[in-house]
């Protein structure tokens, strides 16, 4: 579904390089219509890098974000490789094919490499099959409703050869032939819909087997999004995850077999490395693992291979807006790198000399040029990606939990987040975080929040960097998504309303802009916030965390105050690392308005000695924020067992400086 608003003159190319999930196989004018759109960006040097790897390892499996280009970049193999035939099956000469015309263009990348063009060009049978299954993305689904969707994804698959079929039958009317009859069997069951569950688990297998017999050469297929019937099933409540997740890895681990004949190799795309564990947990020992080298992970965020092929660089989003006219104002570029770059990539180097860049968000800058181009302007809130499809609908899930708030709002305060090694999912995690979504998420532990952390990393909410070993929202355009779930949470579980968050956002923001504010603005400020936070907790107090814990409460609702309507002021600027170190349990908030007045807010629950301490460290040290500040408004609150605030006020006066 594409995002509302966009122009509908530029709906079939966004369909086209940036496909949402559909049941449908692509159709083979889909890379052709985005090359001639003027927001095609030139991939097609992947095609090069994929058979001069597929060499070394038959199987390649690459995941990023859903909508950073896997569907169209499936398709632009598929037109490279596969073997155009006529109705009947029979083989169009290479030269005359549409194919050989359309990447033989002097304007694409892959048209500079003749060597390739000649020994790979329509010279295989290709299999394009996509597990999407968005008619099946809904709620109350069940395992058969999903055994139904990769029943319509089969028959879309095998309806590219009904022609097959037809021959098939024709032989076997002159033939008789028991493996004949069991291969028409099953094509016409794939074809009707009636495959049951230990049909589907074979149905790729089975029908590379055929398509290899009828052309006499390899087989290349290509998986699109194999993960999704997985993600659907795990973050279902109650459904029996293990049979689809069962259903899935049969079918494809089968075709990734050591010495499988029939497959020239394969290429999986998804947004995590599932099945890449379940092939190795599948293998006897890791030398047998190493030594057979069947299937490689590509990830997006730390391949040097593959990841420049997965979203948009500095440089495409540069030559974008140039063809485009767009952007031509600094604050425009500035916005767009704002909302839609942050996700980290390596770069096609040798892993040794490998160093990270960030990607933009393929989509939503799509989106956003079709917008500015069709002169509608941008979508109001600037959300993009995150309008596509329910995807975060367990946001909406998880926000339940206090210790998920606390971490959200500990990334949406700038904080980096450390971790010891880039996550990977294993089946027995798989089922742990089937569990969280199963059970009371009013319930969860520190180790949950970062199972479920690497869970968003896969879906596209958060970015890593390897080389310092963290997680951060990577855009404004995320931020203002994950926001917006704790803003629900927030309004419809403890009934904060609207109006009481703009009366403390409103009052904070006097405090922090006059230059000297007066005890009453101060005053009116901690008595409506401390009036708000006690009628939520004694109102619902089985909903808030143990009363250690309820300063990250108190934080996250002036946190949502302090960014609702069109305030100037930025809000979530990080300290300094000793800060966090020192004062772990220390709840803080940093508020800068334009002028350089800078506001910390620091929150203790029942512990004045640490908080006087860590208001002392503020007051004394530079932070390292990376605005000039003029002047330093500190505001401490103890929160005390009744709810009541104990505060210390200090205003300090700089010289201006960055960094204090």
């Amino acid at each position: 579904m594409l995002s509302k608003g966009i122009p509908s003159k530029v709906v079939v190319f966004i369909e086209c390089i940036l496909l949402s999930c559909c049941v449908k196989q692509i159709s083979s004018s889909v890379f052709e219509k985005s090359i001639s759109s003027p927001y095609f960006v030139d991939k097609t040097a992947m095609i090069k890098t994929l058979f001069e790897n597929c060499k070394n390892t038959p199987n390649i499996m690459i995941t990023c974000p859903k909508l950073f280009g896997k569907s169209l970049n499936l398709d632009m193999i598929k037109r490279f490789a596969e073997i155009e035939v006529d109705k009947n099956g029979i083989p169009v000469p290479k030269t005359e094919t549409s194919n050989y015309k359309l990447f033989s263009n002097s304007s694409l990348k892959i048209s500079q490499h003749k060597n390739l063009i000649d020994a790979h060009l329509a010279e295989y049978p290709v299999i394009l099959f996509n597990l999407s299954l968005n008619e099946i993305q809904m709620e109350n689904t069940t395992v058969e409703r999903i055994l139904q969707g990769l029943r319509e994804a089969l028959k879309t698959t095998t309806l590219k050869y009904e022609w097959l079929l037809n021959k098939l039958v024709e032989i076997q009317s002159n033939v008789e032939n028991s493996k004949l009859e069991e291969q028409i069997s099953f094509l016409q069951n794939v074809l009707d819909m009636n495959l049951n569950r230990d049909g589907i688990t074979t149905s790729l297998l089975r029908l590379t087997e055929i398509v290899y017999q009828c052309f006499l050469k390899k087989v290349i297929v290509l998986i699109d999004d194999y993960d999704a019937v997985i993600n659907k099933a795990i973050l279902t409540p109650n459904l029996d995850s293990d049979a689809v997740i069962k259903v899935i890895k049969t079918m494809i681990g089968k075709l990734l077999e050591p010495f499988y004949p029939y497959v020239k190799f394969a290429v999986i795309t998804g947004m995590n490395g599932i099945l890449y564990h379940f092939h190795f947990l599948e293998m006897k020992t890791i030398s047998h693992f190493l030594e057979m080298k069947t299937i490689s992970h590509h990830r997006f965020s730390s391949s040097p291979l593959f990841s420049f092929y997965f979203g948009f660089t500095n440089e495409e989003v540069n030559l974008l807006l140039n063809r485009l006219n767009i952007g031509q104002k600094q604050s425009e570029r500035d916005q767009i790198e704002k909302y839609y770059k942050g996700y980290t990539a390596l770069g096609n180097l040798p892993v040794k000399t490998s160093t990270e860049k960030t990607i933009f968000n393929p989509y939503s800058i799509t989106s956003y040029l079709a917008d500015v181009v069709e002169h509608t302007g941008p979508s109001k809130d600037l959300n993009y990606w995150a309008e596509t499809e329910p995807k975060a609908r367990f946001l909406e899930k998880f926000v339940k939990a206090s210790e998920f708030r606390k971490f959200m709002m500990e990334l949406l305060h700038d904080k980096i987040i450390f971790v010891k090694h880039m996550h990977n999912y294993y089946e027995n995690e798989l089922v742990a975080f089937k569990n969280l979504v199963d059970r009371d998420f009013e319930d969860i532990s520190s180790f949950d929040v970062l199972t479920f952390l690497a869970f968003m990393f896969e879906y596209g909410y958060l970015s890593y960097t390897r080389e310092l070993n963290f997680y951060r929202i990577p855009n404004k355009e995320v931020a203002r998504d994950i926001r917006k779930y704790l803003l629900l949470w927030y309004r419809n579980s403890v009934a904060i309303t609207e109006e009481e968050l703009s009366s403390i956002g409103d009052h904070l923001s006097d405090v922090i802009n006059l230059e000297d504010a007066p005890d009453s603005k101060f005053n009116q400020f901690v008595q409506t916030s401390s009036r708000v936070f006690e009628s939520m907790v004694s109102k619902h107090e089985e909903l808030m965390p143990k009363r250690g814990g309820l300063q990250f409460e108190l934080r996250s609702i002036l946190y949502l105050a302090a960014t609702g309507k069109e305030r100037r002021a930025k809000v979530g600027e990080k300290l300094d690392s000793d800060f966090y170190e020192n004062y772990p349990d220390t709840a803080k908030l940093v508020v800068i308005n334009d002028e350089g007045t800078a506001m910390i807010i620091l929150i203790m629950y029942e512990d004045s000695e640490t908080l006087q301490e860590a208001m002392q460290y503020v007051k004394t040290n530079k932070l390292n924020l990376k605005q000039t500040i003029k002047c330093k408004k500190i505001l401490s609150v103890n929160l005390l067992k009744d709810l009541t605030w104990e505060t210390d006020y200090e205003v300090i006066f700089l010289q201006r400086e960055t960094g204090w």
